[in-house]
């Protein structure tokens, strides 16, 4: 499945928030950001924001190679 075209920060963003919502952890930054065609420091962006903005409680798990959620979502989320 091809990632939508307009607006690709914020469908990231969804994209990410949405993950973390249903499997409580996201793929490492390598994965995501083959399947979105960017930079996997792009991605790391979007997860500081999610983190730093948001209070999304992320944390890196390398164990598993994944970002997981380590406490409870935010109030507002995307």
């Amino acid at each position: 499945m091809r990632a939508p075209q307009s607006r690709p920060a914020f469908a990231r963003l969804q994209f990410l928030a949405r993950e973390i919502r249903t499997k409580n952890e996201i793929p490492n930054t390598f994965q995501v950001a083959r399947r979105w065609e960017c930079h996997h420091k792009t991605i790391n962006r979007d997860l500081d924001l999610l983190r730093n903005f948001f209070d999304y409680p992320l944390a890196y798990n390398p164990t598993k190679h994944c970002w997981q959620l380590v406490g409870n979502m935010p109030e507002a989320v995307l």
